[in-house]
């Protein structure tokens, strides 16, 4: 039963590179397609999440994202929380648009676009660094109503790294840090069942048609 378990994660880590592997194959330019309601398509992502690193190992060191609806520019933000403050703010833009950022030594542009289904979205970074020019290509998947996951390959130098990563719903620190409730509505519930959808090869292909 053992060997049966370790086999299964064994493939669960094969494919979850391979399919950061294939994202290294994508075109340089994913073109941004226009979409539809997308307030409804990020209902299920709004909230605070942590790194499971985070979880495991305690280490606050590791960035937590929170998703909200920002009262101030009246669109939806993206907060990066270390330590318990904001360190970054990055703004979405409405159907793919690119939003200028700036992050760590780097500033450029970032666009999300969902996959025809809605279940996935799709992130494209492209920043200039005191090290040069660096390019992100992403996926997000939510695996379940308390977990999703970030696929991205990552570009610099001459060099693409894979990188993966699993959020789990951050801590009630997180969430004061952020300045929300932690308070998780019924709509927000049913939205994260709707959108779960397990990351495919496929997913990757569509990627690279945007």
């Amino acid at each position: 039963m053992n060997n049966i378990k370790n086999v299964k994660r064994t493939v669960g880590k094969d494919l979850l590179l391979v399919l950061a592997l294939s994202l290294m194959l994508l075109p340089n330019s994913l073109h941004a397609t226009t979409i539809t309601t997308i307030d409804d398509r990020w209902l299920g992502w709004v909230g605070c999440w942590s790194p499971k690193e985070v979880q495991q190992t305690g280490q606050e060191n590791l960035a937590s994202l929170c998703v909200v609806n920002s009262e101030e520019t009246n669109a939806l933000e993206i907060l990066t929380i270390v330590n318990g403050s904001i360190v970054e703010r990055r703004a979405v833009g409405l159907n793919g648009a690119r939003k200028e950022i700036t992050s760590e030594d780097c500033s450029g542009t970032e666009a999300f676009t969902f996959s025809d289904d809605g279940r996935h979205i799709f992130l494209q970074t492209e920043l200039l660094c005191d090290g040069g020019q660096r390019k992100e290509t992403g996926i997000m998947s939510m695996t379940s109503p308390q977990e999703w996951l970030e696929v991205r390959a990552i570009g610099m130098g001459g060099q693409t790294i894979p990188w993966v990563l699993r959020y789990g719903i951050a801590s009630e620190d997180v969430f004061q840090a952020a300045g929300v409730e932690e308070i998780v509505t019924r709509n927000t519930r049913l939205a994260r069942l709707a959108f779960i959808a397990p990351l495919t090869l496929a997913n990757v292909v569509e990627a690279g048609t945007r």
